[in-house]
């Protein structure tokens, strides 16, 4: 990662920091001094991905077989973002739309699937997982008032992920960079928010009403 929009070179290890505190994954960072063919480059920042894994997103690994029962029911990782942003577009509009990277919630969502990437997910996964969710954003739906939420939603991690992206003031806060990842119903089974990604329009970087800007994001289910 360059520093070229955060100057003080700090935002993102320290947002990261701030959420491992709360006893959660975040991406370990570390800075160092680039040089390529001898030729001095700047500061940089190793930022570890976000991906399934034992010491990352510690949720099972979803086999081709798995179509039916628990085994069906995770692991899943995405983000709600825009297109382009898992295949290399850096936030552009790809050719083939969201149904390159995912799929669309019924509230129109971006979900850009991460894990299993869309070319490796089967039509069951995908179909369950928009099922999951959409029946999440309908308990909001038709002057209903989400009553019964918690049984969709980890309380606890989406307790540690509003507050820390209030903390950090991110202006990509819960529109764009948001990760979550559900585990089978065997482990949990509920959507869990995190880890958090991009903070470099966070700390009153960003472009928010009280930094000076027009506000870029929109809201959260």
């Amino acid at each position: 990662h360059g520093h070229y929009v955060d100057k003080s070179m700090i935002r993102n290890p320290l947002a990261h920091w701030f959420f491992r505190q709360a006893g959660r994954y975040s991406p370990r960072t570390k800075h160092f001094d680039l040089y390529i063919n001898g030729v001095y480059r700047g500061v940089y920042v190793l930022i570890e991905k976000i991906k399934r894994g034992k010491y990352r997103v510690n949720v099972s690994k979803l086999k081709e077989t798995d179509i039916a029962g628990d085994s069906l029911t995770g692991g899943y990782v995405w983000a709600f973002d825009k297109t382009g942003t898992n295949t290399g577009g850096a936030g552009n509009n790809n050719k083939g739309g969201i149904e390159q990277e995912g799929f669309k919630t019924s509230d129109g969502l971006n979900v850009i699937l991460h894990y299993p990437k869309k070319e490796n997910i089967q039509k069951q996964q995908e179909e369950y997982l928009k099922k999951y969710l959409n029946d999440l954003e309908g308990l909001f739906k038709n002057g209903k008032n989400g009553a019964g939420y918690e049984n969709y939603v980890d309380l606890g991690s989406a307790i540690d992920y509003v507050l820390h992206q209030e903390l950090t003031n991110n202006a990509d806060s819960y529109w764009c960079s948001f990760f979550l990842f559900k585990p089978k119903d065997s482990k949990g089974g509920k959507v869990t928010l995190g880890p958090p990604w991009d903070f470099d329009l966070a700390m009153s970087n960003g472009t928010q009403p009280e930094n000076g800007g027009g506000q870029q994001g929109g809201g959260m289910w």
